[in-house]
């Protein structure tokens, strides 16, 4: 057993013996004095003693009553006189408040005479009159604030213990304290309860539980001894060992591993001796010494952590390094503890004198090949300015190729528009004239000349049907709905003739109805939307499309979705699909935007979004 243990039983063993003098002698003075000389337990006992014939009169009142007591009397004397020092009878005037809702408890009192009442969220609830009713257990059972408030309706006299403390002031052994404390827990219940079969078997489970909490404790007291074990191993693997100074007893805990790492022999040492300190301190380099003695001061005294690293030299003359922390523990702002390992971290050490070494092999490298990437800059700078001249001339081209490319484009535009005027001017007024003449001719032959007549005729239908086709070019060209009515009109006059040659159906949402835009941006949208709608018609297999047309703070947006097969990436980005090439290079134009969002077996839609207030030349 320890040291501190010994210390523990002798000065409970002076207080009792203590308190028996007192009920004896008349005259305790001198020895109080005595007393005080060598222990503060016995000086607290003596602030707070009464005086000597009342001391001994409650003294022996208190004894009695153990005795008598069905919850103590099955104790021997040695603990009964033990727990004299935590028992007091205590007088409380009418008002007093004995124990407050919410508040920590360490007593259990039981009532010797006059009424107490008990309330709860400020409501009373009971009362309190029998000799012998008990209150104030709940809390020290549950380890949990008092949930109740106990007031004293008359004048109080009451006994109470010190429940909580037992370990404290006793050298009751662990596993007899909780028998102990168990079993008057258990009769304090038992006390509660009624006599039925009911509360019985109610009894019974308590008292199991508290069994199985017994048999739980020492379960975990297994799992402890475990855990250390592992923890002990674990710091062997990792060379880490822990310890602790206690700053109020001067001592210090170092573990196995910390013995381990200094090669000491732990028999050959006092454990939480000073001296582990001093020879643990004589093995750091002598230079080094000054410094590790001011951080662990700084740290002890004003809480200061630090993390060191040095040179070491063990008890086997093993060289080394070692990197120690620690860190305050700290109580009211002092410091009480200062906890703290030690690891041996020669193989870092080792790993970082290779990486330097590598490091400086390394730098010699890279000297001798920064020279050599020094002249290989001049040239790559020479190379990149050459590029960058090539990059400039393409821009260029490229610009140049965008200008070209919309020259085309209103070029193309203007092409068709003039074939269309003259086709329908030419060749729609020469056809219109030659039906008029062979009608006026078919009224001049005579009626018997069926043959002629029919042949006539025949000619007039041929050159409706011609009529009708020059119409279609001319519209194909260039229809004169774009120029005469808009964009609108031009979109809705195309999805009705679309409709009619394919069967397929088309939805259109336009918004607004009326969308006004330039001439060559109106030109634009409408042979995108000829080509979306071209290739729906060939490619997509769909039964169904729909073209959505909005203008919304000065963007225009077309979008034409089918729920076709719809295409793949590879061959929305191949550069023969001339169509979608024809988009987007429209639409770069005039620096819209485009999406194509397909799926195979999900349909196609296509997207373009275009500022609508763009200068135009």
């Amino acid at each position: 057993m320890k040291d501190e243990s010994k210390t523990k039983k002798q000065l409970i063993s002076e207080l009792i013996e203590y308190r028996q003098r007192v009920a004896k002698l008349e005259a305790l003075e001198g020895l109080y004095k005595k007393v005080n000389e060598n222990s503060d337990l016995l000086s607290y006992s003596r602030s707070q003693a009464k005086p000597d014939q009342s001391l001994l009169r409650e003294n022996q009142e208190i004894l009695e009553y153990l005795k008598r007591s069905r919850l103590f009397s099955h104790l021997p004397k040695r603990i009964l006189e033990q727990l004299l020092p935590l028992s007091h009878l205590e007088d409380y005037p009418s008002g007093s408040e004995i124990l407050i809702e919410g508040a920590t408890n360490t007593k259990v009192f039981f009532l010797i005479r006059g009424t107490v009442s008990v309330y709860a969220g400020g409501n009373k609830i009971s009362k309190l009159r029998r000799k012998g009713d008990i209150f104030g257990e709940m809390s020290i059972i549950s380890n949990k604030p008092c949930s109740a408030s106990i007031i004293a309706e008359t004048p109080v006299r009451l006994f109470s213990i010190k429940a909580k403390h037992i370990g404290e002031y006793t050298d009751i052994e662990t596993n007899e304290l909780d028998n102990i404390l168990y079993r008057i827990f258990a009769m304090i219940l038992t006390e509660k309860l009624s006599l039925t079969n009911k509360k019985a078997q109610q009894y019974e489970t308590i008292h199991k539980d508290l069994l199985r909490e017994i048999n739980d404790r020492k379960l975990s007291e297994n799992r402890l001894r475990r855990s250390e074990a592992l923890l002990n191993a674990t710091q062997q693997i990792a060379k880490v060992g822990g310890w602790e100074w206690d700053v109020k007893n001067e001592s210090i805990f170092w573990t196995d591993e910390v013995y381990r790492i200094h090669d000491f022999n732990p028999e050959h040492y006092v454990s939480d001796s000073t001296d582990l300190i001093e020879n643990g301190l004589k093995c750091y380099d002598q230079k080094d010494r000054p410094f590790i003695i001011n951080a662990f001061q700084q740290c002890a005294e004003h809480g200061k952590a630090y993390d060191i690293e040095f040179p070491f030299t063990t008890a086997t003359d093993r060289r080394i390094w070692v990197r120690t922390v620690a860190r305050p523990v700290l109580k009211d702002d002092r410091v009480i503890k200062v906890l703290g390992n030690i690891m041996d971290i020669s193989a870092r050490k080792k790993a970082e004198q290779s990486l330097q070494n590598a490091n400086d092999e390394l730098e010699k490298k890279v000297e001798k090949r920064t020279k050599e990437l020094l002249k290989t800059n001049k040239l790559l700078k020479a190379e990149i300015e050459e590029r960058k001249k090539a990059e400039q001339q393409r821009l260029n081209s490229h610009e140049q190729l965008h200008d070209l490319t919309r020259h085309l484009q209103s070029s193309k535009e203007q092409e068709r528009i003039h074939i269309a005027r003259e086709i329908h001017d030419d060749l729609g007024q020469n056809l219109t004239a030659i039906k008029m003449n062979l009608s006026w001719l078919a009224t001049k032959i005579d009626k018997d000349q069926k043959q002629l007549i029919q042949k006539i005729s025949t000619t007039i239908d041929l050159a409706d049907q011609t009529i009708k086709t020059v119409r279609k070019i001319v519209s194909a060209l260039r229809p004169g709905l774009l120029d005469d009515l808009g964009l609108v009109a031009a979109i809705e006059w195309h999805a009705e003739e679309f409709i009619n040659r394919t069967g397929i159906q088309v939805q259109l949402e336009i918004d607004p109805l009326e969308i006004t835009l330039h001439t060559a941006l109106s030109t634009a949208l409408f042979r995108i939307f000829q080509e979306c709608m071209t290739n729906v018609s060939k490619h997509s297999q769909a039964t169904n499309a729909k073209v959505i047309l909005t203008e919304k703070d000065t963007l225009i947006k077309l979008t034409v979705s089918d729920n076709g097969i719809g295409i793949n990436e590879e061959n929305a980005s191949d550069r023969n699909s001339f169509g979608i090439l024809g988009i987007k290079e429209r639409v770069n134009i005039f620096n819209g935007e485009m999406e194509i969002d397909s799926l195979p077996g999900k349909g196609t839609r296509v997207s373009v979004a275009i500022g609508s207030n763009q200068e135009f030349e």
